[in-house]
């Protein structure tokens, strides 16, 4: 009886990390065929939407025990999640921010000066840098994750 709920259960969580990865590509795809909305370059987009890709791997390979294509999944998700907040930090030209608090499905939001938009995102970036080095320097060291 419990080999039948876990077996369902590695069942499931691998079928969500393909979901996921799945939508990763649908998106990747329609973003290809249709880039004329883009307020990006396209290699941010695809980075942006390949963290889908990169998280369902992650999934799929930790349930499945695939140590390696673990590791790698998880060092391209966390290169996925620094491309959209470096680039907006970082790249060509101005940027317009908005930012605002909400609560209960009611905000405000205000325009954000060019330095600070550019300032907040750039600190994100930074913290995924630094969480993706910590990351790849464990991996190096042969620490298990």
């Amino acid at each position: 009886m419990i080999s039948c709920i876990s077996g369902a259960r590695m069942k499931s969580k691998t079928s969500l990390g393909l979901a996921i990865a799945a939508l990763g590509v649908a998106l990747g795809v329609l973003i290809v065929r249709h880039p004329e909305g883009l307020r990006a370059p396209l290699w941010v987009a695809l980075a942006a939407v390949g963290a889908f890709v990169a998280a369902g791997l992650v999934i799929v390979a930790d349930e499945g025990g695939a140590r390696r294509l673990h590791r790698l999944a998880v060092s391209g998700l966390l290169l996925a999640m620094l491309t959209p907040p470096a680039w907006i930090a970082l790249g060509e030209g101005p940027r317009v921010c908005v930012g605002g608090i909400g609560l209960g499905g009611a905000g405000i939001g205000v325009g954000v000066p060019d330095f600070a938009c550019r300032a907040g995102f750039g600190l994100g970036a930074a913290i995924v840098a630094l969480m993706l080095a910590g990351f790849l320097y464990n991996w190096a060291r042969g620490k298990p994750m």
